[in-house]
C-alpha cells in the first residue's frame, strides 16, 4: 500500500545530505540573486530612513506636546503627546532591526555574486533567517496585544454604556 504524503508536513532531509561546499548555483539562480541584491539593500536603506523619520517625529511630538500643554495650561496635552511621542520613537527603533538584517542580506548577496565565496552566501542566509525570525516574533507579539486589547475595549465600552 502506498503511503500518502502530507502536503503540509515538514520536508524530510535525505539520508545522505549534500555537503554545503559542493552546492553549485545555476546561472538562473545567480541571475536572480544579482537582481534581488540591489532591491534588498534599497529596502533596507528605506527602512533606516523611515525608522529615523519616525524617531524624529516622536521627538517633535514630545517637544511640541509639552509646549502645547504649557500654552493651553493643561496636563492632558502633555500626557497625550508623551504617550504618542514614545510610541513613535519605539516604532522607529523597531524599524532598525529588520532594516539592518535586510541590508546585510543584500550586501552579502552582492559579495557572493562577486566572489562566489560560500561563507558570504551563508552570511546572507543567516541575515535572511534573522529578518524573518524577527518579523515572525514581532507578529506574534502584535497578535497577542490585539487579542488582549479587544476584550479590554469591549469591557470599557460596556461599562461606559452602563454608566449612562
Amino acid at each position: 500500500m502506498l503511503e500518502e504524503q502530507n502536503p503540509f508536513g515538514s520536508p524530510e532531509s535525505p539520508a545522505n545530505p549534500v555537503e554545503p561546499e559542493s552546492i553549485r548555483l545555476s546561472g538562473m539562480m545567480l541571475s536572480h540573486l544579482k537582481g534581488a541584491s540591489p532591491w534588498i539593500r534599497f529596502m533596507g536603506i528605506l527602512g533606516f530612513i523611515g525608522g529615523g523619520a519616525m524617531g524624529l517625529l516622536g521627538i517633535i511630538i514630545l517637544v511640541s506636546g509639552g509646549a502645547l500643554a504649557t500654552v493651553a495650561n493643561t496636563e492632558f496635552f502633555g500626557v497625550l503627546s508623551a504617550f504618542g511621542g514614545f510610541i513613535y520613537i519605539g516604532i522607529g527603533a523597531l524599524y532598525f532591526f529588520p532594516s539592518l538584517f535586510a541590508y546585510r542580506f543584500g550586501v552579502c548577496l552582492k559579495h557572493y555574486c562577486l566572489t562566489y565565496n560560500n561563507s558570504e552566501l551563508e552570511k546572507a542566509f543567516k541575515n535572511n533567517y534573522a529578518l524573518w525570525k524577527f518579523l515572525g516574533v514581532l507578529t506574534i507579539v502584535c497578535i497577542g496585544l490585539v487579542v488582549s486589547i479587544i476584550p479590554i475595549g469591549i469591557i470599557i465600552g460596556v461599562a461606559g454604556m452602563l454608566s449612562l
